[in-house]
């Protein structure tokens, strides 16, 4: 198989950007005739995707530290300075959750008991203390809870709430239908089940209060809980849904109201509560991140996943969603695993919720975020922090990415991360194509700092990777 890159022709940004890259490739043997343009060229058949995540992981902001805000009430996401919390870049990645600011872990841990009706298994109290302490251990910082019957209680979250962990975790929880008046004392009531005085994100689920565009009940609904914001006892306000329909309304019409969504996103759309496409599905998270709006995406394991195996049937039945995830199985994911890795390589997700009730699903789920067993990787590959310098024209505006070797007429994408892991960016590569630009800025059109970022091509089952270094 031939590798897919051989090299990267640099440009630079805007007179003061200098870049240093290395191109490495998973695709196989390399093939004879890669060219270098103005270039040197180091090749590596043998780091994976996963592999690559991994690297990235354990290059992560060191001297960044760790925000510990303890029981400090910030109601305000504005401030433009991300919020870090139980921050491990060399095990787990984070991405900002949008205006909020709260730098949240690829992964949450959620309530639901992740297992369909008819499939219950015996309750382990003990055994989800330690899955959570397994998680906190790994990294994660979000974690959802809900007073819904299908979750497990919140009684069960209060040691996140305890003096050593508060200050360590964000606390998402909901509201289920009910008045404003109501609304207001289910969140009084998780307030003294949890332990804590405040929580970080509250939804109100299932989008409860919304009928076709009239959405004033919902609204009433958010000025309760602004009530509570102003009282210190929330920070910020979100909306759950498994309609498309419903939160694109939100997005449009009241996005100055929330601060994060929770929206469905499963390979499958083939079982019975998915009603909208998946490219639906999509243009809602593209439009919150327009907005600002953080996203988090839930049902990518169909509920199932872990214990019921009709589910791991169908989706192998299925084969549009069998093609999303197959790339991620044949590198030796599980199902689980594939799925929430093909979840948060869509870089407008910021998290991706999963339930779990054990230690061993806490560890099935955690092998899903690319960013497990980091200096294993780093130890057998020691030579991947080398750099190779290539400056072939250092004064002009933009970079470009030149894929040589690329199949004729294939099509692809182009994803470039910081090292500790988040997606800033990604470009597609068309058909036909065999460059791409980059303009040295992020999704949101923001020049990114000096540092050094890995690209990351994916092209149907080719994938490169590479470095590249930005100097300001």
């Amino acid at each position: 198989m031939r590798c897919m890159m051989t090299c990267m022709a640099f440009r630079c940004t805007q007179g003061a950007l200098t870049l240093y890259y290395r191109m490495n490739s998973s695709g196989g043997r390399c093939h004879k005739g890669a060219r270098a343009m103005n270039a040197r060229f180091n090749l590596n058949p043998s780091l994976s995707r996963r592999s690559f995540a991994k690297v990235a992981g354990l290059m992560g902001l060191a001297a960044a530290g760790q925000t510990a805000l303890g029981a400090r009430r910030v109601t305000s996401g504005l401030s433009g300075r991300p919020e870090y919390r139980n921050h491990k870049p060399d095990i787990m990645s984070y991405r900002r959750l949008g205006k909020t600011n709260m730098m949240v872990s690829t992964l949450a841990a959620g309530g639901a008991d992740n297992y369909g009706v008819g499939h219950q298994v015996e309750d382990d109290p003990a055994g989800f203390r330690d899955a959570l302490e397994r998680l906190l251990d790994s990294g994660v910082n979000l974690f959802d809870t809900a007073p819904a019957s299908a979750y497990r209680t919140l009684d069960d979250y209060a040691f996140l709430c305890t003096s050593a962990n508060r200050d360590k975790v964000f606390i998402s929880s909901k509201v289920e239908e009910g008045t404003p008046a109501e609304c207001r004392a289910d969140v009084e009531q998780a307030l003294t089940t949890l332990g804590t005085d405040y929580i970080d994100l509250v939804h109100i689920h299932g989008a409860f209060g919304i009928t076709g565009s009239d959405y004033s009940e919902a609204m009433a609904v958010f000025d309760a809980l602004d009530e509570l914001r102003d009282e210190g006892k929330v920070r910020f306000l979100g909306m759950t849904s498994h309609s498309a329909a419903k939160l694109t309304g939100l997005l449009e019409n009241y996005a100055d109201r929330v601060d994060a969504i929770m929206g469905f996103y499963s390979p499958s759309v083939n079982w019975y509560w998915a009603d909208e496409p998946l490219d639906t599905w999509c243009a809602v998270f593209e439009l919150a991140k327009t907005k600002d709006v953080g996203v988090i995406a839930m049902k990518m394991l169909l509920s199932a996943m872990h214990t019921w195996d009709d589910r791991i049937g169908r989706l192998e039945n299925d084969a549009s969603a069998w093609d999303l995830i197959k790339p991620f199985i044949d590198e030796g994911a599980t199902h689980a695993q594939a799925c929430i890795r093909w979840a948060i390589a869509n870089d407008n997700i910021d998290s991706a919720v999963v339930g779990m009730r054990t230690l061993a699903e806490a560890e099935e789920d955690l092998g899903g975020t690319d960013a497990t067993h980091t200096r294993d990787i780093m130890r057998e590959r020691p030579g991947q922090g080398a750099r190779v310098q290539g400056i072939p024209d250092p004064f002009t505006r933009v970079t470009t990415l030149y894929l040589g070797d690329t199949p004729a007429g294939a099509s692809g994408r182009i994803f470039i991360y910081s090292m500790s892991g988040e997606c800033i960016t990604r470009r597609d590569l068309h058909p036909g194509r065999r460059m791409v630009s980059w303009d040295g800025c992020d999704s949101r059109g923001a020049r990114v700092g000096a540092g050094t970022y890995l690209v990351r091509l994916v092209s149907g089952g080719h994938v490169a990777t590479g470095r590249v270094t930005v100097k300001r």
